[in-house]
Order: structure tokens, then C-alpha cells, then sequence
């Protein structure tokens, strides 16, 4: 370790413009107290010294070797610097993140997703390394997004986890508050006001099933696994019926309907209040409804 190293590095990545690439130029920094913690002041000062006769640092010295006043450096050198503590300078760092940014961009088709990804190069271009992006988890991250993007039909929340991630809990576990985060802030179809729950179904990934109440006449086939479809005629439930959302995605709502007014019911009270009417679709279903 080289302790006033660390620091010129230190003062050198908090610039906004020094860490870039082909940059020139002398610049200060002054050595306080907490950078002399780990190393103890006599040695950061012996560090200091060996530093100057390299030429890497030129030193103004209250006392010489005991008391430095401050000590400059030449952005043409930082990757010498770099090299002598075993780092990546700042610019390829950024550089390979925004090289994996952009091969993941060519990859997304969401517009919300492409939205989250292009944030990450305004902030990189800025010399910000975004927390998502800064972690050994920015590859499942990318994987898990992708996944989301590629999805064109409900899938229950393990099953996607299992698919996609490799284990039924890594996603609940690793990235789904993240994922809720992002879409509230991004995705157009999720509104902040929503719980977890709605939000991840907005994005086709659901917790349990779901399902939808109606009340009115609706006819709709419903295609059997083994082909064959049977037509259905919700008429004769004058109380209303409930179809799950296994039935809701095997159905196919027939042309010809003898629908005037669809009535969507916030309130289940209401719903079930409300009485049957000929030429009337009176629905029902908890919170937002779902892409499904």
C-alpha cells in the first residue's frame, strides 16, 4: 500500500473531468489527518519522500520528511500511478461498463428497460458508477431484465426464478425489490401507488393466480387440452361467475356479442350489489388489472 497514492487517486476520481481519457496537467492535494491512520504520519511522509525522488509527486514541505504542506502530480502519469497499486484507472473501468451497457441495449426491446439502461450511460458519462451496476451481481441483474423483456405471457414467479435466474428463490431473494424499484420508476403501466404484487403482475410475473369476476351474458370458447374448444354462454350465472387465470388464458371471446355497456367495478360490494341487465358486462377484480 502507498498511502499518498491512495489519495491523489482518491482526489482524482471525485473530479468531474480529470479521470478522463488523454487528460493534462498538474494538480494539488493536501494531506490531512485520517490519511495518515492506517500508515502512521512518519511513514506516509517516508512514502512521500521516495515518491518525490521518482519524480511521480513534487512535494512543498513545511519540514522536510516530517511536515508536508502539499504535494502535486501530472494527470499524463495517473496510469503509472494506477499501475504502481495494482488498479484499473477510472476511464476504462467506465469504458467496460459502458461497453457491457450498450451490448445489453442492443439486446432489450422494452422501451422502460432501454429507458433504465440509458440512465446508467448518462451517469457513466458523468464519471457516476450507478449501485446497480457497481456490485457482482450486475450480471444476474442483466440476466434478469432480459428475461423480463423476453416475457409475452403470465408466468408464476418461481417458475420464472427457476427459468431464467437458475433457482426458484433468487429472484424474490436477490432482485425483485429492485425490480419493483425500477419499474416504478420507469414502466408506464405501473403506477407508484401499487403493491408489490400488482406491480410484478403489470410486468407478467405473478405470485398466484388470478382471477376475474363478471356478471352478464359473455360467450366465449374455451379450447380443451386435447384440441377441441366448448363454447361458453355466461348468461345463465345471474349471480355473476369468477373465471381464474388459467381459464382467461384459453379463451377466445367470440366475434358477435350482445354487450351495450361493460361496467368495471372497483368495489366487490358494489359488484355483487349491482343487479343483472340485459345488454350489460358488469367486472370485477382486485387492485389494477394485469396485462392478463
Amino acid at each position: 500500500m502507498n498511502a499518498p497514492l491512495e489519495c491523489i487517486i482518491q482526489k482524482y476520481e471525485k473530479s468531474t473531468v480529470d479521470w478522463k481519457k488523454g487528460m493534462s496537467g498538474k494538480r494539488s492535494v493536501i494531506f490531512r489527518e485520517q490519511d495518515f491512520k492506517e500508515t502512521g504520519k512518519r511513514d506516509f511522509m517516508n512514502q512521500l519522500m521516495e515518491l518525490e525522488m521518482e519524480g511521480l509527486v513534487k512535494v512543498k514541505w513545511y519540514q522536510y520528511g516530517i511536515e508536508a504542506e502539499k504535494a502535486w502530480y501530472s494527470l499524463e502519469q495517473m496510469e503509472t500511478i494506477y499501475q504502481r497499486l495494482g488498479k484499473i484507472p477510472k476511464f476504462k473501468r467506465i469504458d467496460k461498463l459502458k461497453e457491457e451497457v450498450d451490448q445489453q441495449l442492443a439486446l432489450i426491446q422494452s422501451q422502460w428497460i432501454r429507458s433504465y439502461y440509458q440512465s446508467f450511460l448518462q451517469s457513466l458519462d458523468k464519471g457516476d458508477v450507478p449501485k446497480a451496476l457497481d456490485t457482482p451481481k450486475r450480471e444476474l441483474l442483466f440476466t434478469c431484465f432480459k428475461a423480463i423483456d423476453c416475457l409475452q405471457e403470465p408466468v408464476y414467479k418461481r417458475i420464472f426464478s427457476k427459468k431464467y435466474l437458475g433457482n426458484t428463490k433468487t429472484f424474490e431473494q436477490e432482485m425483485q425489490s429492485h425490480v419493483i424499484s425500477t419499474a416504478k420508476k420507469f414502466c408506464p403501466d405501473v403506477e407508484k401507488e401499487m403493491d408489490d404484487t400488482t406491480v410484478l403482475q403489470q410486468l407478467w410475473i405473478e405470485e398466484y393466480a388470478q382471477e376475474l369476476s363478471l356478471k352478464g351474458k359473455l360467450h366465449f370458447c374455451l379450447k380443451e387440452e386435447n384440441g377441441s374448444t366448448q363454447e361458453i354462454n355466461t348468461e345463465c350465472y345471474r349471480f355473476g361467475t369468477t373465471l381464474n387465470s388459467q381459464t382467461l388464458e384459453h379463451a377466445e371471446i367470440k366475434e358477435v356479442q350482445n354487450i351495450q355497456k361493460i361496467v368495471i367495478f372497483e368495489n366487490k360490494a358494489n359488484y355483487i350489489s349491482a343487479p343483472y341487465k340485459d345488454g350489460i358486462l358488469y367486472l370485477f377484480s382486485h387492485g389494477y388489472f394485469s396485462p392478463k
